[in-house]
């Protein structure tokens, strides 16, 4: 049996334009994959900036918190330790002028029988990038001494500049503001 052209026809007209499209529902189908791939990626890429960030930012809280709190929590009766703690933290201007004034300090703790106890209340990152933060800290203590035996309560609070050296955070300056 021999097949004439309207048949040819009749069947060009029943599968061809199927097949034509075909490749293109491929294609699309493709760039929709790619499409959605990428979003996923860069909304994964995203989410792990925002924890870095995050984790950067508890960090530097919990650091300033530390130093800020060991400023204020100082014992006349354990001042080489309170002191070297607050050393430990301490780098470049605040480091060096901690440095010159911490054997007077030291005595001026014992002569006075100094027992300071205090808390940070609230602390909040003002700027921050990689390798510097500004953090402002409220901080409440009760200051004890011979001239205040009972301790006179008192409320600080502090602009702490912090910048990261060998993988942690240090604190660089100290400011008492207004």
């Amino acid at each position: 049996m021999a097949i004439t052209a309207d048949q040819v026809s009749e069947r060009t007209r029943a599968f061809g334009p199927r097949r034509a499209q075909r490749p293109a529902v491929t294609w699309l189908l493709i760039a929709l994959l790619v499409a959605l791939v990428g979003a996923i990626a860069w909304k994964g890429t995203t989410v792990v900036e925002q924890r870095t960030a995050a984790d950067r930012n508890t960090e530097i809280i919990g650091v300033t918190k530390d130093v800020v709190a060991s400023l204020v929590n100082l014992d006349y009766n354990r001042t080489d330790a309170d002191l070297a703690r607050i050393k430990a933290m301490s780098a470049g201007q605040f480091a060096d002028q901690f440095s010159q004034v911490s054997s007077s300090m030291g005595q001026v703790l014992g002569q006075g029988k100094v027992q300071s106890t205090g808390s940070v209340k609230e602390a909040a990152i003002i700027s921050v990038d990689d390798s510097h933060a500004k953090v402002l800290a409220a901080v409440t203590s009760v200051v004890k001494n011979t001239e205040a035996p009972e301790g006179q309560p008192r409320v600080y609070r502090m602009r702490v500049q912090l910048d990261r050296a060998d993988d942690k955070w240090l604190v660089s300056n100290v400011e008492f503001v207004a």
